[in-house]
This record gives structure tokens, sequence and C-alpha cells, in this order.
């Protein structure tokens, strides 16, 4: 009698572990259909030569295609064209290496239009299972971002250039009076008949003038963002 009790009792708590273990694992696949379910984000699982298994209902959501569209077709024909060499460059390292991957594609939406989407996958147990975020929006938003800051720079290169512009009006004026007087010199010198100091006078004027011509040269590269010429003015 003794030990009919101790079994049954002993199966009476196995029968309770296993409950509670089912209970447990009941949970937690619950747990993870919700995500699968309620996520924002896209989630699939492909084979490893990329064709699709299993999607979550955000595809319907962001991109517009429902799991019949999905299940059986290529991820890579909801890739835009440009982006499938980096698609099937990072399915196959993943693949050789079994290591997780970050990677952002262009995806296409039902609507004709393209979403952004990062996505972190790895190859596990002969599958790829991969989490996708739409990163539209922060990546407008950073290009309008650099895009305003590089008109700010513009702009305060504009309007440095403007507070140069009388300083550099006096060289320029400097220069061109350089010019004027060694001509007016010249005019001077031949009227009088006066040869010795031709040469000299013209190539003053010369010189005058090429540093002129530089100084415009420099200013017209600084309005244009071009490389500036290193010669001296």
């Amino acid at each position: 009698l003794r030990d009919v009790n101790e079994r049954r009792a002993a199966e009476a708590k196995l029968r309770e572990l296993n409950e509670n273990l089912e209970r447990r694992v009941a949970e937690r696949t619950a747990e993870r259909d919700r995500m699968w379910r309620l996520s924002n984000d896209l989630m699939l699982v492909a084979r490893p030569d990329g064709t699709i298994s299993s999607t979550n209902p955000a595809w319907k959501d962001l991109l517009g295609w429902d799991e019949a569209a999905l299940l059986g077709a290529p991820l890579r024909e909801f890739v835009v064209p440009e982006d499938r060499v980096a698609l099937e460059a990072a399915l196959a390292e993943m693949l050789r290496t079994g290591a997780s991957r970050l990677f952002e594609l262009g995806m296409r939406a039902r609507d004709g239009g393209t979403r952004l989407i990062a996505w972190n996958a790895i190859a596990v147990d002969g599958l790829v299972q991969a989490v996708g975020r739409d990163m539209t929006v922060e990546r407008t938003a950073q290009t309008a971002l650099l895009e305003a800051e590089e008109a700010l720079r513009q702009s305060s290169k504009m309007e440095a250039l403007g507070q140069l512009t009388g300083g550099i009006a006096h060289d320029f004026n400097n220069l061109l009076s350089g010019v004027i007087g060694a001509m007016d010199l010249l005019k001077m010198r031949i009227a009088e008949r006066r040869y010795d100091s031709i040469e000299r006078l013209a190539n003053t004027a010369i010189n005058s003038a090429d540093r002129a011509a530089a100084l415009t040269h420099r200013l017209l590269a600084f309005a244009r963002r071009q490389p500036l010429d290193p010669r001296p003015v």
C-alpha cells in the first residue's frame, strides 16, 4: 500500500510539472504570437534561397502586401532593383557565417511607393529570420537636415563674402590704380619720346593686371564652392 501511494504521489507530481511546463510553453508561444501579430515592424521567415515562408500583418499595414501575395514569392521581388544585389550579398554572408546582419533595403509598396527598411536578420536551422524597421521618415529628416545645414553654410559663406567686399574692393582698386598709373606714365614717356623706361612700366602694368585677375578668380571660386588656387594674389 505504501509503494502504491508513493508511486501515485510521484505520478501526480510529474503530471503537475508537465502541466506547468505546458502552460509556460503555451504562455510563451502566445506572447510570441501576439508580438508577431501586433508588431509595427516587418517580420518574415524565408528559405535560404530567399523564398518567403511566413510574414506578419505589418507587411499589409506598411507596404500593402497581404499574405497571399507574399507566401512562396521571392523576397527580391519586393526589393527595389538597385538594392537586390545587396540583398543577395547579405543572404549569402548570413548562410556562410551564421552571424546576424544589419542592412538597409528599399522595399516596394503595393501602391508604387518605396519605403526604406532597416533589417536585422540571421540564418538559423536552415531558415532566414528577419525583422525590419521603417526608416523612411528618419532618413528623409536626416537628408533634409543635411540640406539645410549645407544651405546655411552657403548662406554664411555669402554673408562672409559680402562683409569682405569693402576690403576686397579697396585691394582691387589699388591693383587697378597700379595698372592705370603705369599706363599713364607709359603714355607720357611715349609722348616725350623717352623710351628707356617703357619696358619697366609695361611690366608693372601687366603685373598689377595679373594680380587683379588672380583676385577675381579666387573670389569666383569662393562664391561657387570651387577649390581655391593656391597661387598668391
